[in-house]
């Protein structure tokens, strides 16, 4: 009863859920999907969060985007013909320059996560396993998919620690949001499996984090990506205080 006295559009969700042959007419427009995210996010997650973060910190939250990045992210080499390259980051940086943001960004330079912190998403042995595979020069680690080099798992520290660190200002109120330029990628890394070129789950480590760093109660994951992602879904699934949503590429029609 309390989503429809909310919902703008129930009716296509009631006619979606119920019938699996999706009539004329039952499809919902990405835009129109986004929006129900969004409206759910606000609604269930953020209000509280947020509210109670001015009431901590009155006048202190800042109306300035934080940009996470540092070098190190370019020590993770996966190759010539690899389609996740340091240039990627590059790129960004160069567009937010073009665009006369990059000065009016608040930089934030990353640092290593913890282990203990790793941990709260990712098995010991599997910590284990991928920094002795980069110390021994190994070339690939689970699958051909996920390259490394001896700066890869420095690297890959580093990204869940500077997304931890943007998070950390964003709950101090030093910036009012944060875009984190992280490289290496983590949404398909699972608890105990290199994926997809990722290998720590860096937003469901972040996710944790939140709630036993910052004591937030629920937490909402909306990832939207070409692919789905398998690993941030594995490891949170069974979490019933953290919401995970996907927007990706169907395999199937390529949409």
């Amino acid at each position: 009863n309390k989503i429809d006295g909310i919902f703008p559009y129930r009716d296509k969700l009631r006619v979606l859920f119920s019938n699996p042959s999706r009539k004329k007419g039952a499809f919902l427009t990405f835009y129109e999907a986004v929006k129900i995210i969004v409206h759910i996010y606000s609604i269930c997650y953020a209000k509280d969060a947020y509210s109670n973060l001015i009431q901590k910190e009155p006048g202190k939250v800042m109306a300035v985007t934080g940009l996470v990045y540092g070098e190190i992210y370019l020590k993770h080499y996966t190759g010539v013909k690899h389609p996740e390259q340091p240039e990627r980051l590059l790129a960004i940086l160069e567009s937010l320059e073009s665009a006369k943001l990059l000065d009016r960004l608040f930089r934030i330079e990353p640092v290593p996560v913890e282990r203990s912190i790793l941990e709260l998403c990712h098995d010991p042995g599997y910590i284990d396993e991928f920094k002795l595979s980069a110390d021994n020069a190994r070339l690939f680690f689970h699958t051909h998919d996920c390259p490394i080099s001896p700066g890869t798992f420095e690297a890959a520290l580093c990204a869940v620690g500077g997304v931890l660190k943007g998070a950390d200002m964003v709950m101090e109120g030093k910036v009012k949001n944060c875009f984190c330029a992280v490289r290496p990628p983590g949404h398909h890394a699972g608890r105990s499996r290199a994926m997809g070129f990722c290998y720590f789950n860096n937003i469901a480590i972040a996710a944790k984090y939140l709630q036993t760093h910052h004591s937030l109660e629920r937490i909402a994951v909306i990832d939207w990506d070409v692919h789905h992602g398998n690993g941030t879904q594995d490891i949170l699934e069974e979490d019933h205080t953290v919401y995970y949503v996907s927007f990706h590429q169907d395999p199937s029609t390529l949409f």
